[in-house]
């Protein structure tokens, strides 16, 4: 088993270098560091496209360039609109250049960066929702910067409930950034039911790029942190449709997001195995490899082939 991307510690630095056979005792040592998850080669996951997936060094200049702006909000209590605008560019050309954009595991960065690499993943799970929804580019850059700064009222409150206001409170203090950026920030754990926090709003006053953020911040945190298949996520996400948001927004991020990831060993419907090999034109349904004839199959062309769950 060897390393598909290279791994990197919170300063950028790498540690291990793309092609860097693995052994048990790096691995402990990677865990020690906060470092979870590792993107390898072997035998099953040979030849399987990482195309989709951003480029490790990209994404890590992503996290970082972020993780200042928090250091920033919380030293200085300010924010520099350049660097945050510069952060949404590079994202929003990845996006502009790809018919797929996956982000790289929060698991894969040091718990240092796990912050800002959450936020740079929720980030791009909601740009492909806005591309879905048809937004300009105007709108997807406010969309990518109150995404970014999401959870920057973390650096200044002093309680959880407190972050969301904390955060549109310092974003509004700039007259570069679109209000939606910030009302993004402070919406994003609100309820269309009048559930959520930190004012309890419902119905239209919950706006639609927020409640976009707020579901790409859920799904993230429950890869990441809980671990859970992204089509288990997706359906619990489903259920959350005309009480925590409106469908049309679950509706889109259920057909922008993947379900089932490059890498992903799954079980057909048939008993047989398989792996995931690509995402084409159908997010739920991917390029697969038979693991026992090899065979590779498009599901997008053969709707009566299912997959049964993952393993």
């Amino acid at each position: 088993m060897t390393l598909a991307q290279p791994v990197y510690d919170s300063r950028g630095r790498v540690l291990l270098t793309e092609g860097r056979t693995i052994h048990p005792t790096i691995v402990s040592r990677l865990n020690a560091m906060g470092i979870h998850m590792l993107i390898v080669e072997d035998e099953v996951s040979s030849g399987i496209t990482l195309n989709d997936l951003l480029d490790m060094p990209s994404w890590m200049d992503l996290v970082q360039g972020l993780q200042s702006c928090y250091r920033q909000a919380k030293d200085k209590n300010t924010i520099v609109p350049k660097q945050v605008f510069d952060l949404a560019g590079k994202l929003l050309s990845e996006l502009q250049h790809r018919p797929v954009l996956l982000p790289v595991p929060v698991a894969s960065a040091t718990e240092e960066l796990a912050p800002s690499a959450h936020a740079v993943n929720v980030t791009i799970w909601s740009l492909l929702v806005g591309r879905m929804r048809g937004y300009t580019a105007l709108q997807l850059r406010d969309l990518a910067v109150g995404c970014l700064l999401h959870d920057i009222g973390k650096a200044l409150a002093t309680s959880d409930s407190e972050h969301p206001e904390a955060g549109f409170q310092l974003i509004k203090k700039h007259r570069e950034f679109n209000l939606m950026s910030a009302h993004i920030a402070f919406q994003h754990h609100e309820a269309v039911d009048g559930s959520g926090f930190p004012r309890g709003i419902q119905g239209a006053a919950y706006l639609e790029m927020a409640q976009i953020c707020s579901i790409a911040n859920q799904f993230e945190n429950k890869l990441s942190e809980m671990t859970i298949p992204p089509h288990e996520v997706l359906e619990w996400l489903m259920s959350l449709s005309g009480s925590r948001y409106v469908h049309e927004v679950v509706q889109a991020f259920s057909v922008a997001v993947p379900a089932y990831m490059p890498g992903t060993r799954i079980r057909m419907q048939d008993g047989r195995s398989a792996v995931v090999m690509s995402i084409t034109t159908h997010m739920q349904r991917p390029v697969i490899r038979y693991e026992d004839t090899q065979e590779v199959l498009s599901l997008a062309e053969h709707n009566s082939v299912m997959i049964s769950g993952i393993y």
